[in-house]
């Protein structure tokens, strides 16, 4: 059963679950795990800054209730660099004792290089779990069967992210819409409306309707991915050993993002590096965003008085005729620990009990953060955000993963890039795409 459908499955009961289903967090462990001998640990990140501050304050709390873990934290100056930085760092046999990946598919090509600490039984019996059975108990059912990589556990959930297609209402009044009726159903329905909400004062962008990322693989998939699999489509064929995104449906998939930036002037294309601070104020209509969005916006703002968590509204992505399920993208993120690590049971010990328990439910309240923990879909009962984004989980597929994946994504990527900035055919862009795939894949 796909562990994302279970997860939705289970979701309506997870609910009603109190936080006492919190099986582990909250327990001391015991044993070797209680030594007060001097434990340091150095943890790298990329920089997103709500995340960093909550992070920090994570830090500062555990190492007061622990005071022989030494903790040193270093956010990545450069996100641009930070996999880079991080792939040469654990290459050399050097890097952090704990660090979260660039993409979920990291996680599986880092493993694939042996370059990570397992969690073993014996560290989760470490952290109080009798069993793995003891551990899963407390995510949603399902959800951590996907970090296993060749039958061993090799991370923990550091964002769950769950994408719906976001609104500014502003925006949609400027062009005589309203974003809560007007929202687009179907694919037909988004270019209509990019078009119309994409408004020149002559030869000056005033407003672009649907911004499209020009930025990495994640964000080239997060906006496609639900309308290739809607139109038949995929990355590679049912074997896992052959491209297959340049068949019909992936050709369709690309034709109409070409299409849809056609339809505004390219406006999308032109504005990447300030797409948050124009969304957060009014001028960009549509985009896709996470729990993490608002944040992120208000940050963006600057306190800009245009701004207002109200001026926004999460609704579905839309579908194609005929498909059965709109297949919303879930962006997952991943803490690893180093196998070089000197402390390999610390490490774990430290990121469970940030994971976790009530501070699963602060990587929500003070970043936006959305886990799969049970103790944090209760909120859910109280939370009208956590319940708009669980709802549209109830459609939803974790992005494309695979241990080729950064040589997948950045034929993807280069793919996405001629799509929208040239007038290349798109059947022969993504033959070429097709083909760089398939020599990552014989390699």
């Amino acid at each position: 059963m796909n562990p994302v459908r279970t997860f939705v499955l289970a979701g309506a009961s997870a609910l009603l679950l109190a936080g006492s289903l919190w099986a582990g967090g909250s327990k001391e462990p015991t044993g070797a795990m209680a030594s007060t001998a001097p434990v340091s640990l150095t943890i790298w990140t990329h920089t997103h800054a709500p995340a960093n501050a909550y992070l920090q304050k994570l830090v500062l709390q555990f190492q007061k209730d622990h005071p022989n873990f030494t903790l040193s934290y270093e956010p990545a100056a450069d996100n641009d660099t930070y996999e880079n930085k991080l792939l040469a760092a654990l290459a050399s046999g050097g890097g952090p004792d704990i660090f979260n990946t660039a993409s979920f598919s990291d996680m599986y090509t880092f493993a694939g290089l042996g370059q990570l600490q397992e969690i073993t039984p014996q560290i989760l019996s470490s952290m109080g779990f009798s069993s793995a059975e003891a551990f899963k108990a407390q995510y949603v059912p399902g959800i951590i069967d996907k970090l296993y990589y060749n039958g061993k556990l090799y991370g923990l959930y550091r964002e769950f992210n769950i994408f719906g297609l976001m609104l500014n209402k502003l925006a949609f009044k400027r062009a005589g819409l309203d974003a809560t009726r007007d929202y687009p159903r179907t694919w037909d329905d988004l270019q209509s409306l990019a078009k119309k909400l994409t408004i020149f004062d002559g030869d000056k962008l005033v407003q672009t309707g649907m911004y499209e990322p020009l930025w990495n693989a994640d964000w080239t998939l997060i906006p496609i991915q639900p309308l290739l699999i809607q139109n038949g489509g995929a990355i590679l064929d049912s074997s896992g050993k052959t491209a297959a995104i340049n068949q019909a449906g992936g050709v369709k998939t690309f034709s109409y993002f070409r299409a849809l930036a056609r339809a505004q002037n390219n406006a999308p294309v032109k504005v990447p590096e300030d797409v948050w601070a124009r969304f957060s104020v009014g001028d960009v209509a549509m985009y896709v965003g996470s729990t993490w969005t608002m944040p992120l916006l208000k940050d963006s703002a600057k306190g800009d008085a245009r701004f207002s968590p109200d001026n926004f509204v999460v609704v579905p992505y839309p579908k194609a005729p005929g498909a059965d399920r709109v297949d919303a993208p879930i962006q997952a993120l991943v803490w690893c620990v180093n196998k070089q690590t000197k402390s390999p049971t610390e490490a774990w010990r430290f990121v469970n009990w940030m994971t976790t328990g009530a501070q699963a439910v602060g990587w929500y309240n003070e970043v936006g953060y959305l886990l799969p923990t049970k103790a944090m879909m209760d909120m859910a009962g109280s939370n009208a955000d956590v319940s708009r984004f669980l709802t549209l989980a109830k459609d939803a597929d974790l992005l494309f993963a695979h241990p080729r994946y950064n040589e997948i994504g950045s034929a993807i990527f280069a793919a996405w890039q001629a799509t929208l900035t040239t007038d290349d055919d798109v059947q022969g862009i993504l033959d070429k795409a097709a083909q760089q795939i398939n020599e990552a894949l014989s390699r």
